[in-house]
Parts: C-alpha cells; structure tokens; sequence
C-alpha cells in the first residue's frame, strides 16, 4: 500500500483490508493531525474489504467530531473488488457526506 501526500492530498493505492488497515488508519490520523481537511483518493485502490470501508467511514466521522474534513475521491464509473457484502462504496460515502452538508 503506498500512500502520497501532496499537502493535504492522499493517494490510496493497491488493497486496503484487514491485513493493513491498522497501518493504513495510523498514517491517516498523522496525516490528519497536521491538516484541517484531507482528500483522499480512492481511485488506485484494486481491493477493499468490509474493514477498510468500516476504517474510511469511522475515520471520517472522528474527524468531524474533532472539527475536521475528510473528503473521498471515488470516480462512480470505478470498480472496487473485494468481500464488501454488495455495499455500493460511492453512495455510502456520499451519504456520509450528505450528513454534514455545510
């Protein structure tokens, strides 16, 4: 899994499951800590699991807890594999979204 920081800009690339999501999570909040808002890009991501989307969706409603603002990149025409139990990612997080509309 690599992870690129332009600013506050994170690319996520390759899988995001439950063997790396701790990690993953973990440079996220460093990230986080340092920046009022971050953009990350799932569009590099090959394969999520359930604990992957369960770590973007929590990590994003921590954050806004603590006054902060992540936004997730998902081009709709993107097909994430993996075990996700038929959850449809862009409008789970979309919906995340729609929540705290500014």
């Amino acid at each position: 899994m690599n992870m690129g920081d332009a600013g506050s800009r994170i690319e996520l690339v390759g899988e995001l499951n439950s063997k790396n999501v701790s990690e993953i999570e973990k440079q996220l909040h460093e990230n986080l800590s340092k920046h009022e808002h971050l953009i990350i890009d799932l569009n590099k991501l090959e394969n999520i699991d359930v604990s992957g989307i369960f770590m973007l969706f929590m990590f994003k409603q921590n954050a806004q807890k603590s006054n902060k603002n992540v936004s997730y990149l998902l081009n709709s025409a993107k097909v994430i594999t993996g075990n996700t139990f038929n959850l449809d990612i862009p409008e789970l997080f979309k919906a995340s979204s729609e929540q705290n509309v500014e």
